[in-house]
């Protein structure tokens, strides 16, 4: 299985090879044909695309672990593709929700409320359409809490602009931080391969702080209501499901409660236990 996986797959098709450092063109080129030059050709295989199911609330899962002492918290749905239209105004949201100790999940989670340790969100593009995805953690007695804070403080970005000074702020990290992923030889080959394997050019990370500069408050809210849904998330839970779950259902309705030791995650010499 392993050798018919690797013939089909690591084929010469849709392969980039980035050579940065002091070298000269005609070199690289001549020793690259002689390496890879009898690589074989595959074929390009289309992926199927991601369906975000379809739900009218959160639907909320918990994995019952009794002897947990908190809760792991995830809440999120379908994101978007890394060539998505809405890719550089999900850069900007994000930083401004939960991409670090500055944003709004964790001012609110951690700073006001002292609900966690840490609280974050972020989206995984891709071809097709990856996750975006909030997250914290928090003793049990505060789930219900932890997790209706978070998806307010998400729902709280839809309903106005984001106010000048702190969309500034967040889009001048963006930009400051840029730089010191292509300080690098590494750090260079990484952003190229990354451009030209979703079909964009030099150009686009040439202009990326440009287009980070671009978006708008008025952008980032219909960004907000557009493609951001915590209203109808898909929740999942991991701890102690009497110590928080009445209060869950007080709030989400019905939720669905999975015994840790019943998924086929959990390895068989740990179930004992």
């Amino acid at each position: 299985d392993i050798v018919a996986f690797h013939k089909a797959r690591y084929v010469a098709t849709g392969a980039i090879l980035a050579v940065v450092g002091d070298v000269k063109a005609a070199d690289v080129f001549t020793k690259v044909e002689k390496a890879f030059g009898g690589w074989a050709k595959g074929t390009d295989e289309k992926v199927p695309p991601v369906a975000e199911p379809k739900r009218e609330k959160p639907r909320v899962i918990v994995i019952d672990k009794p002897d947990a002492v908190q809760t792991e918290i995830r809440a999120g749905h379908v994101g978007l593709a890394f060539t998505d239209p809405d890719y550089f105004a999900s850069l900007v949201y994000n930083s401004v929700l939960g991409q670090s100790g500055s944003s709004r999940l964790y001012n609110e989670v951690r700073r006001k409320r002292g609900l966690s340790y840490g609280a974050a969100s972020n989206f995984l593009p891709a071809y097709q359409p990856g996750w975006f995805q909030v997250s914290t953690f928090t003793k049990t007695e505060s789930t219900a809490e932890a997790l209706k804070v978070s998806l307010d403080v998400v729902e709280d970005l839809a309903k106005e602009p984001v106010p000048a000074t702190e969309l500034t702020e967040r889009k001048t990290y963006l930009t400051g931080v840029f730089p010191m992923q292509i300080e690098t030889p590494q750090g260079i080959s990484s952003q190229i391969i990354q451009a030209f394997k979703y079909g964009y050019d030099r150009k686009w990370l040439e202009t990326y702080r440009d287009k980070i500069d671009a978006v708008n408050a008025q952008q980032l809210q219909s960004f907000a209501q557009r493609r951001i849904h915590p209203d109808r998330a898909l929740v999942v839970l991991v701890g102690n499901a009497s110590g928080f779950k009445a209060d869950l259902e007080k709030t989400y309705g019905p939720v669905e409660v999975i015994p840790y030791h019943d998924l086929d995650l959990a390895r068989p010499e740990l179930r004992k236990k």
